[in-house]
């Protein structure tokens, strides 16, 4: 590699980066058995595709982390990215919803979710708006381009996508020093809104269903909702869990559990071991993260850095959470583990950009 980057590599994002991947392939493996019988003429096609996209985000991961120059750090690259993106997020309304929302963008037999790709693209704009543009216009300006984003993905429906890209904008532009009184009331007003479109549209039907199911008493629960599948997983598990590929409710009791209840098929499979093992890799993956963001010396890419620290590991924080039945069910992914390609790509570009900050922090930031 380039002037022995393998040696500039941080140890901590990238051995709990490979680690988990190497988790979430056993477990999506096994949660995928079964796909495998209801479309025996594709088998291990699910599984097949889970490594290609691991290894299409490994191989644009490279290709970043082997260039020099930070040139993501750049106003030119920050206003193409935008207009791709926000063409993209607009172009999802052209294509047919798929379970009521339009999310997702088909271009020659590839689906793809733009969604994914708005956490990369809005670390990237924020940490350019909030470093070099502190005039009190430029940060009116960031909170109206954060309002469009989130709008956007609030009305395809993806609620659960729009209030995580809200909690991510309002970390960096607190770290970014934004007036937190103007912070606030525009977060309050945002919030409203989308309290709005979910109480009173069509749009949040299926959140206010989740909503409901998840503030009603445990005896009056269906016994065949994804939450209660998902924890008698986890309870089943045990210590040590039931061996990998031994997993029950994988067989019909527990939906999605190739993506969203990964977490859960884990722990039923490897215990409280397991489970354990993946909340310490990625709490190294934020201690990493945030002590390479606080030595960086570049105000723009210690942002980037905080900011993909935070993102990688609240989506955790999310997915884990719903697993263990403390948060509305939602289809938040477990970076580097569920199963998704965009999600996949999508996480992995992020570890690169951190890897890469910190690999070549001594070189110029131009």
């Amino acid at each position: 590699m380039t002037d022995n980057l393998f040696w500039r590599l941080p140890k901590g994002p990238v051995i709990s980066t490979v680690l988990l991947i190497l988790l979430g392939a056993l477990a999506a493996d096994s949660a995928s058995m079964l796909l495998y019988l209801r479309f025996p003429s594709v088998k291990f096609a699910f599984f097949l595709k889970h490594i290609l996209f691991i290894l299409v985000g490994i191989t644009l991961g490279y290709i970043l982390i082997s260039i020099k120059q930070k040139f993501y750090l750049r106003g030119w690259l920050i206003v193409l990215s935008n207009i791709a993106l926000f063409s993209l997020l607009l172009a999802v309304f052209l294509f047919p919803a798929r379970n009521g929302a339009h999310r997702w963008v088909e271009v020659g037999g590839v689906t793809f979710q733009p969604s994914e790709l708005a956490k990369v693209v809005l670390i990237l704009t924020l940490s350019y708006l909030l470093v070099n543009k502190r005039a009190n216009l430029w940060q009116n300006l960031t909170l109206i381009y954060l309002t469009a984003m989130v709008g956007l993905v609030a009305l395809e429906p993806d609620i659960g996508t729009a209030f995580f890209l809200l909690a991510l904008g309002s970390f960096l532009m607190l770290l970014g020093r934004l007036s937190f009184r103007k912070l606030l009331r525009w977060a309050g007003i945002l919030l409203l809104l989308i309290g709005v479109l979910v109480l009173f549209t069509d749009k949040g039907k299926h959140v206010r269903r989740r909503i409901k199911d998840f503030f009603s008493k445990k005896e009056t629960r269906v016994v065949s909702t994804q939450a209660y599948q998902a924890l008698v997983a986890l309870g089943s598990g045990g210590l040590t869990g039931s061996s990998p590929g031994e997993s029950l409710e994988k067989f019909f009791y527990l939906p999605e559990a190739h993506s969203d209840y990964i977490f859960s098929i884990l722990g039923e499979e490897l215990g409280f071991v397991g489970t354990s093992a993946v909340i310490f890799l990625f709490l190294l993956l934020l201690y990493s993260g945030f002590s390479a963001a606080a030595y960086l010396n570049n105000p723009q890419a210690s942002l980037i850095a905080y900011g993909v620290s935070f993102s990688l590991v609240f989506q955790a924080l999310i997915n884990i959470t719903v697993n263990v039945g403390l948060f509305p069910t939602k289809g938040i992914p477990l970076p580097f583990m569920s199963y998704g390609g965009t999600a996949m790509i999508s996480a992995l570009l992020q570890v690169a950009l951190l890897v890469h900050l910190w690999a070549w922090r001594r070189e110029n930031d131009t």
